[in-house]
């Protein structure tokens, strides 16, 4: 069950931007959606145009650090920050850990040293900032130990990864988080595409795609809901907090595990359990309804502050009353970069950019190098800190702000924040080094041969 145990206390120029092309990520954009709404925009300031073409059609990626005029090394920052996390042997500060090795190759998980465990989370977002760096060894160490330790071999849950296990292996919950199979799933698909397929466990196409069937037809699999366990998106194509009926943990969402621009890649990529078209087809609704969620539903009208976790009305939630998951915390961090990054990549839907720019409104209002971490939805402050990784979704948001002000949260990731150690350094690296891929246009889809 995902609960988030550290809820602590802690030149080429397309309308007027910046952007840098990457030759293999080319592809066909399918028909856009636009999503009607009645809140008006916000009061224009001085305009920056995002581009009216995705990235997915364009191969063409922005470069945020030098639109906002930082000078800051890219490629030494990126290089540090994989040293610290993935090459260092200092226990304060690396999050890659190697494990030995099987018939399959090397092993290594990403530990969260807060937590004393591994998360799927965590392994899936390793995964991903491997492959954008391409560091295809670690890759597959990585999904070497998630493959061995974290996939279920049998049972009601077979094919599921457990959301969490201890560091030799030990599986602590039975059950997913759907985050952690997205991310797996995309990361194998841009391996595929960047690196090519190999066998086995290698075979990265074939591996992301049964990932994706399981998501969408394990209860097919099962042959029904066989104990508590369902698919990860229900009947109205909205992804579940965990697939368990278990306490009602599929009876609500979290903002976070809307990835529409995953989706919309794998409405265009996947193989299909057995038919697939049909299954295309269901990767695109639901992609749309996640458009349609994160914005008529689950971010604040004024504030643009979406909650950990809502009910699929986008209603706040929570599990108890002391939890706080019905306020804009940690998991709701990665909201933003969630909108910006599917604008980035599909330009499909004006919302998007209206959610970050009101987000974003909201945030300087506090002060660009002095907002907290964590606020009711309405607004209020609920902390006095600050994190990094905070900073860097907020930063990743910019690419679909069309205000000067996100140049501003650009800035204060590449110029006022350090690679972050210690024992929060898993979540908050993770986005930290996420947000440094997205702003430096090093963030790319892969797109693998023949689909």
């Amino acid at each position: 069950m995902k609960l988030r145990s550290d809820f602590i206390t802690l030149t080429l120029l397309v309308g007027g931007s910046i952007l840098t092309s990457c030759t293999p990520n080319s592809g066909s954009q399918k028909e856009a959606l636009e999503v009607s709404v009645s809140t008006p925009p916000l009061q224009a300031q001085a305009l920056i145009a995002p581009p009216t073409t995705g990235a997915y059609s364009s191969g063409m990626y922005r470069n945020l650090v030098s639109e906002a005029g930082v000078t800051a090394n890219i490629a030494t920052r990126l290089n540090n920050t994989w040293d610290q996390f993935f090459t260092s042997t200092d226990n304060n500060k690396r999050l890659y850990y190697p494990a030995g090795s099987n018939s399959d190759g090397e092993l290594a998980y990403i530990y969260d040293a807060n937590d004393n465990d591994v998360r799927s989370e965590g392994m899936s977002y390793g995964m991903m900032i491997a492959v954008q760096m391409d560091k295809q060894p670690a890759f597959d160490a990585l999904w070497n130990w998630s493959k061995t330790y974290m996939q279920q071999s049998s049972g009601d849950y077979q094919d599921y990864f457990a959301w969490h296990c201890r560091t030799d292996g030990t599986k602590i919950d039975q059950n997913p988080a759907p985050d952690g199979e997205e991310y797996l799933a995309m990361s194998l698909l841009f391996a595929a595409g960047r690196w090519g397929n190999k066998t086995g466990i290698h075979n990265y196409q074939k591996e992301a795609n049964d990932i994706l069937n399981v998501m969408i037809h394990k209860e097919d699999m099962n042959g029904g809901v066989v104990g508590g366990v369902t698919n990860m998106f229900n009947d109205y194509n909205q992804v579940v907090f965990v697939p368990s009926t278990d306490s009602g943990l599929n009876s609500f969402t979290d903002p976070s595990y809307h990835v529409a621009a995953f989706y919309d890649l794998f409405s265009q990529w996947a193989s299909g359990y057995t038919d697939r078209t049909a299954d295309r087809a269901r990767w695109a609704s639901i992609a749309d309804a996640s458009r349609y969620y994160l914005f008529d539903q689950a971010a604040n009208s004024s504030t643009g502050l979406s909650p950990d976790y809502s009910e699929f009305d986008g209603t706040p939630k929570s599990l108890n009353s002391n939890d706080g998951h019905d306020n804009y915390a940690y998991d709701a961090w990665r909201v933003s970069m969630n909108w910006a990054v599917d604008y980035a990549w599909f330009a499909k839907v004006d919302n998007e950019k209206v959610l970050v720019d009101r987000l974003q409104s909201f945030m300087e209002s506090k002060g660009v190098s002095t907002f907290n971490n964590t606020y009711t939805v309405g607004g209020q402050a609920l902390d006095t800190y600050r994190d990094s990784g905070h900073v860097a979704m907020l930063a990743t948001s910019s690419l679909a702000s069309t205000q000067v002000r996100g140049d501003k949260f650009v800035q204060e990731l590449w110029n006022s924040t350090q690679i972050p150690s210690g024992q929060y350094r898993y979540y908050s690296g993770l986005l930290y080094f996420m947000g440094l891929l997205h702003t430096s246009g090093n963030f790319r889809i892969y797109k693998p041969s023949g689909v």
